[in-house]
C-alpha cells in the first residue's frame, strides 16, 4: 500500500516557490467568486503547483513555449490519460494559468 505524502503538492508549492502562496490566495478567490466547488478548486491549485513545481518558478514566470512543451510532454506520455482527455486537460490547463495568475 502506497504511504500518503505528508504534505500536497500545492503545500510544497507553497514552501519551495516564493510568492505561491499568493498564487494559492488568488485562485481560491476567484473560485470562491466564481461559485466553483471546493473539488475545483483543489483539482485548479493542484494541476498549477505540479506546473510551477516543474518549472521552479511562479506560473506568470512561465513562457508560453515552456508551458507548449511541458504540455506536449504531458501529452505524448505513455502513462497519460487517453489523446483527447489529456488535451482537454491542457486546454483548461493553460487557460486556468491565464484566468487567474497572469494579469490582464
Amino acid at each position: 500500500m502506497k504511504s500518503k505524502s505528508k504534505s500536497t503538492t500545492y503545500e510544497r508549492a507553497i514552501q519551495t516557490i516564493d510568492g505561491f502562496s499568493q498564487v494559492f490566495n488568488i485562485v481560491r478567490q476567484q473560485t470562491a467568486i466564481g461559485v466553483r466547488s471546493d473539488s475545483t478548486f483543489y483539482n485548479y491549485i493542484h494541476r498549477i503547483a505540479l506546473v510551477s513545481l516543474h518549472f521552479k518558478r511562479l506560473p506568470e514566470a512561465i513562457t508560453d513555449a515552456e508551458l507548449t512543451e511541458y504540455l506536449t510532454t504531458l501529452a505524448l506520455d505513455a502513462g497519460s490519460p487517453a489523446p483527447p482527455d489529456i488535451l482537454i486537460q491542457c486546454t483548461k490547463l493553460r487557460g486556468r494559468l491565464t484566468e487567474f495568475v497572469i494579469p490582464s
